[in-house]
């Protein structure tokens, strides 16, 4: 490898470890003539090449971060807006609107219940604990003796995006289920399954996780197609495992969540910023600029 800059390189090494810094050399690493990759680099390999391209995906967190703030902050405001018309402010206590929790037994033998209610009286429980973190959760608790918790439009505003994930997929019933699912214009199973995956690339990005040459783990459900608004021409085409994929399920949902989030301009701009960059790595095909969702 190539170190033009030996101090600037020594000083990454010191802030970097070289092992995390080791997945971003394999694009530029030889292989035998079985495709195998062996443990020397191309000709000309530069160490500010493969340190840009740790910038550039250190910039695509923050960019797929972002895109999905908009989402959580919109799926939130949907569930509390169509639950509180149907069931009213404290709809979080209501156990009836959720599937039954499942009985678990531990090794003491002691049993005890485990749902998605549990966990959401938990949650609230815990918070209200700590209330002086918020002001509106400060001026409830000094306010009111009962209930005890909050209002779903106050709760629910403290939730993380898994737990508004669990809400969507363990409501009791398709009425309440379809509408959520219908505003992002998705059938109820893929909405789940998008949701799920989507907690798991923020997760990713919270904890500084690569995106770039990476196999998402929680793997979305295939939309087969759309008529309500631009989605890929060819889905069985697009590997669901690769970033391009997300990208995708990030720019569908957005045409509802924000609009105004440009993320194919963003993510331009990074590229425009990091031209070395091979987008095979991360799925994307060829011709992707001409996909009807990016156009």
């Amino acid at each position: 490898m190539v170190v033009s800059d030996r101090s600037a390189a020594e000083n990454v090494l010191h802030n970097v470890s070289y092992y995390r810094l080791s997945a971003y050399m394999l694009p530029f690493k030889e292989r035998d003539t079985t495709g195998c990759v062996v443990d020397r680099f191309a000709p000309d390999t530069d160490f500010a090449t493969v340190y840009g391209l740790y910038l550039f995906d250190a910039e695509l967190r923050l960019l797929t971060f972002s895109a999905i703030e908009r989402i959580e902050v919109s799926l939130r405001s949907q569930i509390i807006y169509q639950l509180s018309h149907k069931y009213g402010s404290h709809w979080t206590d209501n156990a009836a609107i959720f599937r039954p929790s499942v009985t678990r037994t531990n090794r003491h033998g002691q049993k005890y219940f485990i749902g998605i209610y549990e966990t959401l009286r938990d949650h609230i429980a815990e918070t209200m604990l700590n209330a002086e973190a918020e002001e509106y959760l400060r001026h409830y608790k000094n306010t009111y003796v009962a209930p005890a918790n909050p209002p779903a439009w106050m709760s629910v505003e403290t939730m993380y995006f898994n737990q508004l994930s669990l809400i969507c997929k363990n409501l009791a019933h398709d009425y309440d289920r379809f509408p959520l699912a219908n505003y992002y214009r998705l059938p109820i199973g893929i909405f789940n399954s998008w949701l799920h995956s989507l907690n798991n690339v923020r997760n990713i990005c919270a904890h500084h996780g690569r995106l770039w040459n990476r196999d998402i783990n929680i793997v979305p459900d295939k939309l087969p197609s759309s008529v309500s608004q631009p989605w890929v021409a060819d889905p069985t085409r697009v590997p669901r495992k690769k970033f391009y994929y997300t990208m995708c399920i990030l720019q569908y949902i957005l045409h509802v969540a924000d609009p105004t989030f440009c993320i194919k301009q963003k993510f331009e701009n990074l590229l425009a910023k990091y031209p070395f960059v091979n987008l095979e790595y991360m799925g994307f095909p060829a011709d992707w600029k001409s996909e009807p969702i990016w156009k």
